[in-house]
Parts: C-alpha cells; structure tokens; sequence
C-alpha cells in the first residue's frame, strides 16, 4: 500500500515527550472537552460507547493516558495501545487490560475484524488519513465504532501546518469522504474545543499555527452487510425499486457511499399510501406502535 503521511518529525516528539509529561501534561491532545483529565476521557468514553467487556484498539495512543483513565472508570475494558513510538510507549500503562503494540499505524500486525471499538484521538492528522483510516477498518469487527478527534481546515492550505507541527489538517468533506471509502459511516458529534493547553505549549506560534482550522469530533461505524441490507430492505419498501436500484448500484464507489451515509445519518420520514412511517437508515428499524424508534439512532 502506497501511502503519503505529512513530514512528521518522530525524533523531534520522542525529545519532547518527557519534557511535558513531566510537565504533568498527559492526554497528548491539542484539544480538551472539559477542564479536568478525568471529564475529558468521560466525554470520549460517552461519545464511544463501549458495551460492556469491550475490546478498544487506541490507536496513536500518545502515553496511554486516555485508556488509563478510560479503564480506571471501566475496569471491564480491554486496551490495545498502538504508537509508533517506543519512547511513548514506555511510558504507557501495562499488566491487566492493556497490551502494547509499536508499530506504523497505516500496517498493523493485529488480526483482522478483531476489535469491538476504536479510537484516534489528535493521531490521524499525523498520518495519510485515507489508508490509515482503512486500516482501522480492517481491525474493526463488522458494525464496530471509530471515535476520531483532531484537526479540520476552515481556509488556506496546509504547506505551515506540515511544517510546523507535521500535520495535515483535512477539509469536513475530504474527511467525511475518505472515512466513506474506508466503508464508514460518519456521525459529527461536534466542532470546536478548548485548545489552551495547546496553545500554552507554543505561546509565540499558536495564533499563527492555528490560523484557518478548528477541531472536530466523529462516530465512525464501520458498515457491515446486515446493517446495509436493512437499510436498503427498508428504502426499497418506501422509496421504490428506481432510488433502491441507484442507491446500490456501484456499493463500492464513493459517490454510493455518500448517498448511503447521507440517508443513513438521519431519520427520513416516508410518506405513502399508509400512515407516515419513520424508518431509521442506520439499521433498518422502523416505528414502533408508540410512533418510536426502538435502535435509538
């Protein structure tokens, strides 16, 4: 597999690690969702929604703080820490429920469809996001969830970002269209974040650094068969065979996938010969005699 990451300097953050770990900065992240470590990783755990005794692949996982902290809450978990780095993965945590991995994010050596979640928390713009995030598919079992936190371009180009920080910062629609690719569907669970410890790391440059993006937070699920087959079952019923056919024409082309994620992201209403009916794309299901929806999507 070709890839193209943008120019990260593995030496330069291997130099920098201890300087601010021992500055009691952790959750190696450029962006916060509350004040307090502890709330942080709540918010991802609650955002994530793991099932109980789940199976979570972190993925650029800095110095495992989040899974730490994620585990101390959920001892039920089980975490695979994956870095690149053999300088942050030392300072990981270790023994029950959790296993190390150092390796290049783009080619692990993980089985496949083996994990139930995911995460990429301030990781994937340090890599060719498109293979990387195929990758994370590959190590998902059908229907399991990606949770994906960093940076998005607003305006201007990426040529400083790179360089400074050997980043890449991706459009909301090339994000939304590789993660399609990868066979995802994306659910944007918010835009912005509290980004003063980043800019407390670099006071003289964060303005300029920062200028033209934001930060982003998404749900990925990687679509499996059933999943689609309902959905398509249940467009079939209410759209008719035309839309139905259009719809599943080419499963593998972009442009289908973005018509799936489109439909599959939202409740549609279908109005027909019948009552109205409310049918949830994400899975197939449909209203229930209270007029609700039992998937909870």
């Amino acid at each position: 597999m070709s890839i193209n990451p943008p120019p990260f300097n593995l030496a330069a953050v291997e130099a920098v690690t201890p300087h601010i770990v021992a500055n009691v900065e952790r959750i190696l992240q450029t962006h916060r969702y509350a004040a307090d470590d502890r709330d942080h990783v709540a918010r991802l755990m609650d955002w994530l929604a793991p099932a109980e005794g789940a199976s979570i692949v972190d993925i650029g996982c800095g110095i495992g703080e989040v899974a730490r902290l994620a585990h101390e809450a959920r001892p039920d978990l089980r975490f695979t820490l994956v870095n690149i780095s053999p300088v942050q993965l030392s300072y990981c945590p270790t023994g029950d429920g959790f296993d190390l991995v150092q390796c290049d994010a783009h080619a692990m050596p993980l089985p496949p469809e083996s994990f139930d979640y995911a995460l990429m928390n301030s990781a994937l713009s340090n890599m060719d996001a498109g293979p990387a995030l195929k990758e994370a598919a590959r190590v998902l079992k059908p229907g399991g969830a990606l949770l994906v936190t960093d940076f998005l371009r607003l305006y201007g180009d990426n040529s400083q970002f790179e360089r400074d920080l050997g980043a890449r910062a991706l459009t909301v629609r090339a994000f939304r269209d590789l993660a399609y690719e990868a066979g995802f569907m994306a659910k944007t669970l918010q835009f912005g974040g509290d980004d003063a410890h980043f800019r407390a790391l670099m006071p003289e440059h964060a303005d300029h650094i920062l200028a033209g993006v934001t930060y982003g937070a998404w749900r990925l699920t990687k679509i499996d068969n059933d999943m689609m087959n309902g959905a398509r079952r249940e467009i079939g019923k209410h759209m008719g065979d035309v839309a139905l056919r259009a719809l599943i024409a080419s499963p593998d082309n972009v442009a289908a996938q973005k018509l799936q994620n489109d439909l599959c992201s939202a409740t549609l209403m279908h109005i027909g010969t019948g009552p109205e009916t409310r049918v949830c794309l994400s899975c197939g299901a449909h209203t229930n005699e209270e007029g609700a929806l039992p998937c909870g999507h």
